[in-house]
């Protein structure tokens, strides 16, 4: 009986450690695509997208992406390099660049003017 009893202590000890790796991995791993309304951007160029995008990411979603803060860490700073906005149909494509004290991301943000929405993605490694 108390062999039985130590197997199954053994058993539910692996499978918890189990569940938690799993879960650790999930809150890590971010690919999933988010879309939030934007500024009406019609009368406004490339450069100034960019800019608003860049903003729109610190100020405004960055506070509340509590798995993105977990893994850049803190002191995180954004640039875009405005020579790689493209345009695209109803908006722009926008490379994000996201350095952090763990680890440096790159999303790819895209503004549509006509819907008024921006929509960031991590781009995979």
């Amino acid at each position: 009986m108390k062999v039985m009893k130590m197997l199954f202590m053994l058993l539910a000890m692996i499978l918890s450690t189990l569940v938690s790796f799993s879960i650790t991995a999930q809150d890590i791993e971010i690919n999933e695509v988010r879309t939030a309304k934007f500024i009406n951007c019609d009368n406004l160029n490339p450069q100034q997208i960019g800019a608003k995008a860049k903003n729109d990411f610190i100020r405004t979603r960055l506070p509340y992406w509590n798995k993105d803060k977990k893994l850049l860490g803190s002191n995180v700073v954004a640039w875009i390099n405005n020579n790689s906005i493209t345009a695209i149909k109803h908006g722009y494509r926008i490379p994000l660049s996201v350095r952090g004290t763990r680890k440096d991301l790159g999303y790819q943000v895209i503004v549509n003017c006509k819907d008024e929405t921006i929509t960031y993605q991590i781009e995979s490694d």
